[in-house]
């Protein structure tokens, strides 16, 4: 007490620092945490889950097995797609975890027309850092095929980019408008219609292929690639005593039309495409 200016300034120091300090403080709405889990999933097209669980599943848990710090696997083998969780003790270098279970995924052989597997880490980060807004003078189908197509690949080129996803696109689909009048006329009902149609657009398994030790599923499928082959659809016959070919065109208007949206963007009140980007690395924390 006898040096009071000594005093005073060493608290004036004290508080310039902590306000310095508090100022330059990162805060962040999501703090860092890494989570020691990692995810493996591979399409296997056209294949059932026996045959998925056989051929891809089970030599992804192979490779993973005695992976440092393992400490289980949870897996799922469903139509066309495998799915494999693996979770690791805390602390684990996940990095260096990553690297390596993809190493040994590359050493494996697995059948003709299966993907390459696709890992990823559970990253709290792995949120939106850059949104884009994309509007044109062309319906929102073409739009969505043409972002797509061109700058949806554009965008994930970028180096540091760690995904992008779309919100706002809707897809061509083919509508089919039954008119009542049309079917009363040619003696025809809407069940007729459904069932030519279900009967004639499928995709069902169809046996098997055995070469050497693998085997690979077979599936049949039957679809329309034109419209003019679905407009010519036959749905039935009219009555005698001169019956008739009854087709789909006699009966339904088949145009190509946009799909219901299930999600929707808006820039300055008209619809637009939006993309949501994340980068990884993490980026620099900020106040």
């Amino acid at each position: 007490m006898r040096r009071r200016s000594v005093t005073i300034l060493i608290i004036i120091i004290l508080l310039a620092a902590g306000v310095l300090t508090f100022r330059n403080l990162p805060v962040e709405l999501f703090p860092e945490i890494e989570f020691p889990l990692v995810t493996v999933s591979t399409l296997y097209p056209s294949a059932n889950p026996e045959a998925v669980a056989r051929d891809v599943t089970e030599p992804i848990e192979d490779a993973i097995s005695g992976i440092e710090g393992l400490e289980d696997i949870h897996s799922t083998s469903s139509e066309n797609q495998s799915l494999v969780l693996a979770s690791f003790k805390f602390g684990t270098d996940m990095s260096e975890t990553e690297r390596t279970i993809a190493g040994r995924l590359r050493g494996i052989r697995f059948p003709a027309g299966v993907e390459e597997p696709r890992i990823v880490r559970i990253n709290p980060d792995a949120f939106p850092v850059l949104q884009l807004s994309i509007l044109g003078n062309e319906d929102i189908p073409e739009l969505t095929r043409v972002v797509d197509s061109q700058i949806l690949p554009a965008i994930t080129s970028v180096e540091g980019v760690f995904s992008a996803a779309m919100t706002g696109g809707v897809e061509r689909q083919v509508m089919i408008t039954v008119d009542p009048d049309r079917l009363s006329q040619f003696g025809t009902s809407l069940f007729q219609v459904s069932n030519a149609l279900r009967e004639n657009i499928v995709t069902v398994p169809s046996g098997s292929i055995t070469e050497g030790s693998q085997t690979f599923p077979v599936r049949t499928t039957h679809a329309y690639s034109l419209l003019e082959e679905l407009r010519g659809l036959v749905i039935g016959f009219t009555g005698n005593p001169d019956p008739r070919r009854v087709l789909l065109s006699h009966v339904a208007d088949v145009n190509l039309g946009a799909a219901d949206a299930t999600t929707i963007s808006r820039t300055n009140g008209s619809p637009a495409w939006a993309s949501a980007s994340s980068r990884n690395p993490r980026p620099t924390p900020s106040r």
